[in-house]
């Protein structure tokens, strides 16, 4: 994000972030009961409603994406925005928090869309990229596993479908950014079981035909060089002992649930 962020509060005025307090005034958006009256809702699942909101401006339609959370002591919407802003400090690319808060309805969350983004597993499967295109693609994957690891911090939700993959502005390698983090945090210990967790969600989800066995084996392999492990090293092979059992685990339980 750029420039200064929202500073959480749950008053009468939403936490709003400056480039864009401004645009959602113009629309009619001053207060954190106006989210919850904007927008459209395209999935709604117990007291949460993913939102699609879009505003006028000077330059034309600007499109959020907002997240609503029931019940007056929610306190997600603020959160997310802390965390999000959090891995955003780290340098992992996101998107742009444009504003959080909480009301006597609930709390939200509010992020501008990512331009021409799509979820990464939406785009493999899609149209395969070129073996240069995939492994810078992988690389940058890797870097953020690493950057948040590395940070002492855990996404707990390290699926394919939370990176967003956009067009470079220069025709050039495609942009990944990192979604959803309302679940991260810094455990106070066993740090490396929460390690293990993410990247074999990340593993899991890579299924046949949207990537590779080469590919799953050549991201863990960059992640575990840039935590400065040997690929030819005991503790190399015990990460990929242990992040196998894991996905073996979670898709056990993904097929006991269907």
């Amino acid at each position: 994000m750029h420039g200064p962020g929202p500073e959480c509060g749950g008053g009468s005025k939403p936490a709003a972030s400056p480039e864009f307090a401004s645009l959602f005034a113009e629309n009619g958006i001053e207060s954190p009961e106006d989210f919850f009256r904007a927008g459209t809702v395209i999935r709604q699942r117990g007291g949460k409603q993913n939102v699609v909101l879009i505003l006028s401006s000077a330059g034309g339609e600007r499109r959020f994406f907002l997240k609503r959370h029931a019940g007056a002591r929610s306190r997600e919407g603020p959160l997310e925005m802390e965390r999000t802003l959090q891995a955003s400090a780290l340098g992992i690319p996101t998107a742009r928090v444009a504003a959080a808060g909480r009301s006597a309805e609930g709390s939200f969350f509010c992020s501008e869309e990512i331009p021409g983004g799509k979820p990464l597993d939406d785009w493999l499967a899609a149209s395969p990229p070129s073996p240069g295109l995939r492994r810078g693609v992988i690389e940058q994957a890797a870097r953020m596993a690493a950057t948040l690891h590395g940070a002492g911090l855990f996404h707990r939700d390290l699926y394919l479908c939370h990176f967003f993959i956009s067009p470079a502005t220069d025709g050039g390698m495609p942009v990944l950014r990192l979604i959803d983090f309302q679940r991260l945090f810094r455990p106070r210990a066993f740090a490396r079981r929460w390690m293990v967790k993410d990247l074999a969600e990340m593993n899991y989800s890579a299924t046949a035909g949207i990537a590779s066995s080469a590919d799953r084996l050549r991201f863990l392999l960059t992640y575990a060089s840039l935590r400065g492990m040997q690929a030819d090293g005991a503790g190399f092979r015990k990460l990929l002992k242990d992040v196998h059992a894991k996905t073996r685990r979670i898709r056990a339980h993904d097929e006991s649930r269907r």
